[in-house]
């Protein structure tokens, strides 16, 4: 173990070489939990401490497989069906013509499995640019901090074009368009199911059974009576720290959460070793993949990871299940390695670089 550690010391110092990391940590366990390495570098802000092994960081999008697993658990006590329709789902939110296509709305076709899995045609609220040309990510980057509620996600996708209909059934070999919409609705369908906020129904369902201390939904709280939390706040986009406490409490169920390397893998065992959904045929619901983006599948709040053969010198790389989000947070595990790998690059410019980490780990 101790030649594999010096590995990962060797690929870490690497990796956070480049002038663009200011901040980063990351942990892997596996081996049957003979191996637990983890590493940091650099701090949590221009004046701020040094960043720590166990210091917590925004997670972004790897949010989403906390989100579907809430979602599975509220199927699985009966709270709530994967075939109900988003109209039935939410019949207290306006949603007409929220899917527009051709001069049809095909909103009543939308089914809360479509919204797991992105194959429900939505167009994405933050990333995809509306009628002004310009996505909501770049006027947060051009003008800073800015919230927003679930209207605004509605009213600014209704502006926009939905790529595709919604698929016709659950499943995989359909199309798949990732929509952080998708996961702004799931987080209001937990809340009308559980009659909670999201954080409170996230902490009953999850952080309080896995006993996770660290891990909860930005600006708050996840108990009654507990303290709304809003740190750290601070993440990077190329040489600039960026502070967005507004931005990071909106994005709530798609991108709004806090945790450490520790607990996200805590968190992703405890998923895949069947101690939240106790159903094996759910979990393997979950992994029934489509085709995002390359080189990318994905399921319910699962992504897949695998570098086709021509880019690893025509060696077959392990696949890799979990989350990625837009900040360089990773929580993934590799199946055929035992592998978990969860950390951060602390960087919104470059998507590619965890990913990067990630393919040089399967090399130790």
């Amino acid at each position: 173990m101790k030649d594999i550690q010096k590995k990962l010391d060797t690929i870490f110092r690497n990796a956070v070489g480049s002038r663009s990391i200011k901040s980063a940590t990351l942990r892997i366990q596996g081996f049957q939990d003979e191996l637990d390495w983890s590493a940091a570098y650099g701090s949590m802000g221009p004046d701020g401490p040094d960043i720590q092994p166990d210091s917590p960081y925004f997670i972004a999008s790897a949010t989403k497989i906390f989100t579907a697993t809430a979602i599975m658990m509220l199927h699985e006590e009966g709270l709530l069906n994967l075939e109900d329709t988003l109209l039935d789902a939410l019949p207290h939110i306006d949603l007409t013509g929220l899917h527009l296509r051709k001069g049809k709305d095909h909103t009543p076709e939308i089914r809360i499995f479509h919204l797991l899995a992105h194959t429900s045609g939505l167009p994405d609220y933050f990333e995809q640019a509306g009628t002004g040309r310009r996505s909501l990510l770049k006027e947060l980057l051009e003008k800073g901090d800015k919230g927003w509620d679930l209207n605004d996600v509605l009213e600014r996708s209704r502006k926009m074009k939905p790529p595709f209909v919604p698929a016709i059934s659950e499943g995989s070999g359909f199309k798949a368009h990732y929509s952080d919409t998708n996961y702004q609705l799931l987080g209001a369908i937990i809340e009308r199911c559980t009659g909670q906020s999201l954080g409170q129904a996230l902490g009953r369902l999850i952080f309080d059974p896995l006993n996770l201390r660290h891990t909860y939904m930005y600006g708050q709280d996840h108990a009654e009576g507990k303290e709304r939390r809003t740190e750290p706040s601070l993440f990077c986009y190329g040489q600039r720290w960026l502070e967005m406490p507004r931005a990071m409490a909106s994005f709530a169920a798609d991108g709004g959460m806090v945790s450490t390397s520790a607990e996200q893998i805590v968190f992703l065992k405890a998923l895949l070793h069947r101690k939240l959904i106790r159903s094996g045929d759910l979990i393997q619901r979950m992994q029934q993949w489509n085709p995002l983006f390359f080189p990318f599948r994905y399921g319910f709040g699962l992504m897949r990871f695998q570098l086709p053969r021509i880019f690893t010198l025509f060696r077959t790389m392990p696949a890799f299940i979990g989350h990625s989000g837009a900040s360089g947070a990773i929580n993934f595990y590799c199946p055929e390695r035992d592998i978990y790998v969860a950390g951060t690059m602390n960087q919104l410019a470059n998507k590619s670089l965890p990913f990067q980490w990630m393919s040089r780990i399967l090399s130790i």
